[in-house]
């Protein structure tokens, strides 16, 4: 079922998808591991913590993150991370060269998918219209530049690394 701040992304490739939030969650400019630092992910300081670096350091790669979520739940009376965060998919970013003040902008995340979806006239009620090839490909192209972006690296790379 799609919600909304949700969108079926399953047919884009996870990885594409895990590498971006995993380099913006694990290391600021400096490299120095930010989640160490944040010590509790969970507290209203540990998110600042988190989303500030990160953002600050995409915005030095030409990206600003509008905004993302973190969701927590509970295992065993701990507050746990449950879901990726800073990610395209669970965030939004923008090209920051093409920033305007009033307007929609243009973005590397799920937007792409939400605005052609709300162009079929689907009434978001299940079952929902079939994602077409090409709106897949271009997410994934999309979400790859954020990557290639954040990281100054080919996506080609990391995927040849951790095969």
């Amino acid at each position: 079922m799609f919600y909304d701040d949700d969108a079926d992304l399953s047919r884009l490739d996870g990885r594409t998808v895990a590498i971006v939030g995993y380099v913006l969650f694990n290391f600021g400019p400096t490299g120095q591991l930010i989640a160490d630092r944040a010590k509790t992910p969970h507290s209203n300081q540990g998110r600042s913590i988190l989303y500030s670096e990160a953002a600050d350091y995409a915005r030095t790669r030409g990206i600003i993150i509008a905004d993302t979520k973190f969701e927590f739940g509970l295992a065993n009376g701990q507050v746990i991370w449950i879901d990726e965060a800073l990610t395209p998919d669970s965030s939004r970013f923008w090209p920051a060269d093409q920033y305007r003040v009033g307007q929609g902008q243009p973005s590397f995340d799920k937007q792409y998918v939400r605005d052609w979806a709300a162009s079929t006239g689907w009434d978001r009620e299940p079952p929902a219209p079939a994602i077409p090839d090409e709106i897949v490909a271009r997410t994934r192209e999309k979400y790859v530049e954020a990557y290639e972006r954040i990281t100054g690296q080919p996506s080609d790379d990391w995927l040849k690394r951790t095969r």
